[in-house]
């Protein structure tokens, strides 16, 4: 069977009327009866009766056209979708990111994407979870990393991994040598954190809570490179995920001692826009190199 075998049937089918029907494909009459006498032949069932100069459909024939015409509609959804991707190769993306995926992640990403689409001009934004929602709802970025919980009931979002909240210190910090540590741990050292808009601030504050922890934060700033520049200047300790920061130039990494302590990673978008050819093919990058299964 041939797909122009159904696309024949199809028309015959809708007009009941062999003559007008050939005509309208552009070809003749007795094509389009061999055609269909062909599918007749394949299916041991006749699709047309016949009576007198008038046709109509058998029961056979009338399954065959539903069927049939699903069978087009998904073939050319198809091909509406590879000429999209076709599309790939201009244009412009934007995205935004929590700072905290810039370090590794955000970098990483791009180079895969560009490699394989190079024509597309990918802009990158940074900004808060809040930030981020909005510039989605705004339609000036299509796509946003961050991480659960979401802030807009109009967010649809993709899970891409599981992201450990660290305690970072510098060199010299009394906690410097702890493999591990807990959120008791952290009472009465000096913390200088993330505002409580942030997620990951929300998730240490529930933690302080669950333990009865008072924590002495000596101050909030909403700007990551600053956090760590004063914890590398030695006397206080920060809390962020696990892939805002390096160990290199002075710093010290320490995992919690308990899973909780965890965000989840995802993308997140406009359930009331359709998604870019680009950015479902950035969303695709995005989770086969997620650093969890690859």
């Amino acid at each position: 069977m041939e797909l122009r075998h159904l696309a024949y049937f199809v028309r015959a089918a809708e007009l009941l009327h062999f003559t007008r029907a050939a005509e309208s494909l552009y070809i003749s009459q007795p094509t389009l009866s061999v055609h269909i006498q062909q599918l007749e032949e394949e299916f041991g069932s006749p699709l047309f009766a016949r009576i007198g100069r008038n046709v109509r459909l058998t029961e056979a024939g009338q399954v065959l056209l539903d069927r049939s015409r699903n069978v087009i509609q998904e073939l050319e959804l198809a091909q509406q979708e590879i000429t999209s991707l076709q599309g790939l190769m201009r244009g412009t993306l934007r995205i935004g990111a929590l700072l905290s995926f810039s370090l590794e992640l955000v970098p990483i990403w791009l180079g895969v994407f560009t490699r394989a689409y190079p024509e597309v001009h990918v802009i990158v934004t940074t900004g808060t979870h809040q930030d981020l929602e909005r510039s989605i709802l705004d339609g000036n970025i299509e796509l946003a990393l961050s991480f659960l919980p979401l802030v807009s009931d109009e967010m649809v979002h993709e899970e891409l991994f599981a992201e450990d909240v660290v305690v970072v210190v510098s060199e010299d910090h009394p906690l410097s040598n702890r493999e591990k540590v807990t959120i008791k741990d952290l009472a009465g050292l000096a913390l200088v954190l993330s505002s409580r808009q942030t997620n990951t601030r929300r998730i240490l504050d529930e933690l302080f809570i669950e333990y009865k922890v008072r924590p002495k934060i000596v101050a909030e700033i909403d700007d990551l490179h600053a956090i760590l520049t004063m914890v590398k200047m030695g006397g206080v300790a920060t809390v962020v995920v696990r892939m805002a920061v390096s160990e290199a130039n002075g710093l010290r990494v320490i995992p919690f001692a308990s899973a909780a302590a965890q965000l989840k990673a995802i993308a997140l978008w406009d359930r009331r826009a359709q998604m870019t050819p680009a950015g479902k093919a950035f969303l695709e990058v995005m989770k086969t190199h997620c650093g969890v299964d690859s």
